[in-house]
């Protein structure tokens, strides 16, 4: 309750991130919202002055709905207002091929494409050019003209702008739904030849720099002798640059529960802070001078957030100081909690989709629970040793930060890492060191040997991170694994972590009811859910670009039947199909492209038997293998591998109760296949466009 009163804008921001909410989940657009939003301030004016002169204690209530409803109404609106498809210019609405865009993010050079960010600016419809407003994702064709591109840049571009397609697999990443929160809606494929520059850039100068500086500051480094792997963390650590990140790294740092520190936000904004806060205490001592270390502050931390390209996380992060450092030149004392939720709210006004990002919630997260959470845990232990005082401060630390956010990334992750103590415990003042080299680097570059000696110490220093994250991740049971919990059950997990911080601070009988009714609830969820899991029996014929890949599903078991090549393609498993496994609980995985018998499976070339299914899988290799004497009544015929019978021809060997085209099959098969099939008025049925087909066997 004490925090409640002494940080009024808690009251304030969540009724308005309850109408953010409702506007994403139930988005309904008039031409109403500016007026409405005025309209709803109006009247809380307006009531608020009329309420100061005549308001019974009893009646306060109504008052406070009022505004409760107010601000659901104006996060609702402002949410609609910031939606950008629904415009009535959004360049979708135009059938074209030519476009003019402005580049409005830095380029990232990929293996074969370059990838970026641009605002549509205007749009060719017949012999006429229209203005339009919208963001869409570009794929430029890997060559000497795409990797000059920058941001800024505005140039004109011959293709098609393709809806970004919803998930193709089960329990699969939602590329679409992620992209909607940035109001990307499109893509286009753009060929070498498919574009020109108009040598015209009318970048945010500010921004544009920044990326120039940051850039420059990357070339000296990778001149300094940093390269490979002390290159792709020690960037990431320092300037926000994840290009070079790879697979395996991000892996590791992931399992190793440290990913965090790879991505600039709080910890690395604060960082920066101490630095120059520190260089700048002198100005203290002079007449108006904390004003002036104010002011220089600012200027430093925000162009720290532009050179590391304005994420959302150093957004929040910079934000939060910014309360902070002028609270602190004004000699007024901020309430922590206060402070979290004008910078929240401040940037939920200028874009209410930023309540999606998974960052955003991470870092609030992880922030309210080291000042509720930290507290109260450090007082736990109390050492005599600076040393292991220090230490447990930094563990409880992490421990504090570890319970606020773990139901999150069980939801979002799927994993928890069993070693973070340990691990963070090493990583953090590791790579607070390595920044504060990196800054020393850069302050010291007119210097050639000193800055060569720094260079040295830096690469040397993310090596010794680099090593030790990869040790924590290969040890025996370094992360808890393969865990798929719902939206109710990260909720229910929330309310048991609340209620007994509650009971730890308050012990009172009812808050331990509350716990135990909750965990009674989850632990029903998931007997639900292992009872159901235990029974399961599935056929799914995922969609997976230029592969065939087949999964029989019993129980927690399962076989899946694929191409060798995509077997090995670790990656793209991962992405395609792992999440399925997770949400299925799957625990014992066989994955074969030839013959198999398992108590549920029996395979043999072509002819599949899976429980009482009798299944034929027809590839360009083995139509002519084992030729029924008479036509086969069959459940199901999957073509694959560009077969190359026909439609009639099949029928002739095969009656099956739908025919199924998996993913290997190129475009003009297909459409040959479903002209002959509905010729025949044959069920049919293909993953390419309609995504897998996944089967429940009864």
């Amino acid at each position: 309750m004490k925090i409640w009163n002494n940080a009024p804008l808690i009251r304030l921001i969540l009724p308005f991130i309850s109408g953010v909410i409702l506007a994403i989940i139930f988005p309904y657009h008039t031409n109403t919202s500016l007026p409405a939003i005025f309209s709803a301030l109006f009247i809380v004016t307006f009531i608020t002055a009329l309420l100061q002169f005549n308001l019974s204690y009893i009646h306060i209530w109504l008052y406070g709905l009022l505004i409760n409803g107010v601000l659901i109404l104006i996060g609702y609106q402002l949410t609609i207002l910031k939606t950008e498809k629904i415009i009535s210019n959004h360049f979708s609405q135009f059938n074209t091929n030519y476009a003019y865009v402005h580049i409005t993010q830095a380029p990232v050079k990929k293996n074969k494409s370059v990838k970026t960010v641009a605002e549509v600016v205007a749009v060719k419809h017949g012999n006429q050019w229209y203005q339009t407003k919208g963001k869409t994702m570009l794929y430029f064709q890997k060559n000497e003209k795409s990797v000059q591109l920058n941001y800024g840049d505005n140039i004109i571009i011959k293709s098609r702008f393709i809806e970004i397609s919803p998930p193709q697999n089960p329990n699969e990443f939602d590329y679409k739904n992620y992209l909607s929160h940035r109001n990307i809606y499109h893509q286009a494929f753009i060929k070498g030849s498919a574009w020109v520059s108009t040598g015209i850039n009318t970048g945010n100068k500010l921004v544009a720099t920044a990326i120039k500086l940051r850039n420059s500051l990357l070339k000296q480094m990778y001149d300094y002798g940093i390269k490979g792997n002390e290159f792709a963390v020690g960037s990431a650590l320092l300037l926000g640059y994840e290009d070079e990140l790879n697979p395996e790294l991000l892996s590791a740092y992931s399992g190793a529960g440290v990913i965090h520190i790879l991505s600039v936000s709080g910890l690395h904004v604060g960082i920066v802070y101490l630095v120059f806060n520190w260089l700048f205490s002198f100005l203290e001592k002079i007449k108006k001078g904390i004003i002036f270390k104010a002011a220089l502050l600012l200027i430093i931390l925000w162009f720290y957030a532009a050179l590391t390209g304005l994420s959302p996380s150093v957004l929040r992060a910079t934000t939060m100081f910014t309360f902070i450092i002028i609270a602190q030149a004004f000699n007024r004392n901020t309430n922590i909690y206060n402070t979290l939720a004008a910078s929240a709210f401040l940037l939920l006004l200028i874009n209410p989709f930023v309540l999606m990002d998974v960052g955003f919630q991470l870092s609030y997260l992880a922030v309210i629970g080291i000042i509720t959470i930290h507290p109260k845990l450090y007082t736990i232990i109390s050492f005599d040793n600076k040393l292991a005082d220090v230490a447990w401060k930094m563990t409880s630390v992490s421990i504090a930060a570890q319970i606020a956010t773990f139901p999150l990334c069980l939801y979002y992750f799927h994993q928890f890492p069993n070693y973070f103590i340990l691990a963070n415990m090493i990583a953090i003042p590791l790579s607070t060191l390595i920044i504060y080299l990196g800054i020393s680097l850069f302050l010291f570059l007119k210097f050639s040997i000193l800055a060569a000696a720094i260079a040295f110490l830096f690469k040397s220093f993310v090596d010794v991170l680099n090593n030790v994250i990869v040790k924590f991740e290969n040890l025996p049971f370094a992360s808890f694994t393969g865990v798929y919990i719902n939206t109710f059950e990260m909720l229910t997990i929330y309310g048991i972590i609340i209620f007994l911080g509650y009971y730890f601070i308050q012990p009172k009988f009812n808050f331990l009811m509350i716990v135990s009714a909750l965990i009674i609830l989850l632990l029903n969820i998931q007997l639900t859910e292992q009872r159901k899991q235990q029974n399961q029996k599935k056929l799914i014929v995922y969609n997976i670009s230029k592969a065939s890949a087949i999964d029989f599903i019993s129980g927690k078991r399962n076989v899946l039947l694929t191409d060798s090549s995509f077997s090995k393609n670790k990656q793209a498993l991962s992405f395609n199909i792992k999440n399925n496994w997770d949400n299925l609980s799957i625990n014992n995985t066989q994955i074969t492209s030839g013959s198999k018998r398992t108590s549920y499976l029996f395979t043999d070339g072509k002819y599949i038997q899976f429980y009482n299914k009798r299944i034929v899988l027809l590839k360009k290799t083995n139509t002519t293998d084992h030729m029924p004497a008479a036509p086969l009544n069959i459940d199901y015929l999957i073509l694959s591998d560009n077969c190359e019978l026909s439609i009639p021809e099949i029928l002739k060997m095969y009656h099956p109760k739908l025919i199924v085209f998996d993913s290997s099959n190129n475009n003009y098969q297909l459409q040959k296949w479903q002209t002959e099939c509905i010729t025949n008025n044959k069920a049919f049925y293909s993953v390419v466009n309609s995504g897998a087909l996944v089967v429940d066997i009864y």
